[in-house]
């Protein structure tokens, strides 16, 4: 008995066919950019470019994909300017341009911790401070560990400020009773900018400070 194949069976899988698209990859991830970096659905990045959502498909391949090339796109605005003259002033030059990406793109802190693979799209940037700081005397593993423990204090500390600063909005703030006896601990107004993010990063460049110059191979 001879059987014929209906038309869907035998259409091309893959990515759409077709009439080339009125907007490009950029313009999705523009889009996605200005929605949110944590609130962007296909949906709403479909509405913003006045096409259906299918018609996304033909420049990105999953949310997923978008969300990726959003971080590629948010990585080239990190404004950060390696040191290899100075290992301290490369660690700062790497908190700054991080606190500032950060500060401009509401929800990428939380992305980058929840998100494991997200460093990656921040490859070229790790690299520079990385080679920075070995140039500056540190040994690779501790050059490694330099920009990782500096990355995530940043980060960490601006998911806190933006937490107290959410907390603050329409009303005094808290009151910190709870800590009457640690005066150090009772809500100070300079915690809705960076908190204690330099004096930590400072404790942190000050335990590194005798391992400068002392590369040894790592066990």
């Amino acid at each position: 008995m001879t059987t014929t194949r209906s038309p869907r069976s035998t259409r091309r899988q893959g990515r759409p066919t077709g009439p080339k698209p009125g907007f490009s990859r950029q313009d999705v991830v523009d889009a996605a950019l200005e929605i949110g970096i944590t609130d962007f659905t296909l949906t709403a990045v479909a509405e913003r470019l006045g096409v259906a959502v299918s018609g996304l498909y033909r420049a990105i391949t999953s949310r997923e994909d978008l969300l990726r090339a959003c971080l590629t796109e948010l990585a080239t605005r990190l404004r950060f300017s390696p040191d290899p003259v100075d290992w301290r002033r490369n660690a700062h030059h790497q908190v700054e341009s991080l606190w500032a990406l950060l500060e401009g793109c509401p929800g990428l802190d939380r992305l980058l911790i929840t998100m494991p693979w997200a460093a990656e799209c921040f490859a070229s940037t790790i690299e520079a401070a990385h080679r920075a700081f070995v140039e500056g005397g540190l040994s690779q593993e501790d050059a490694a560990l330099a920009v990782d423990i500096i990355a995530d204090t940043t980060v960490a500390t601006h998911v806190q400020v933006a937490a107290l600063r959410a907390d603050w909005l329409g009303r005094e703030g808290p009151s910190g009773d709870g800590f009457r006896s640690l005066p150090p601990y009772h809500p100070d107004p300079s915690w809705l900018e960076r908190g204690w993010l330099d004096r930590k990063i400072g404790l942190i460049l000050d335990g590194f400070q005798p391992r400068v110059g002392a590369a040894r191979p790592s066990s």
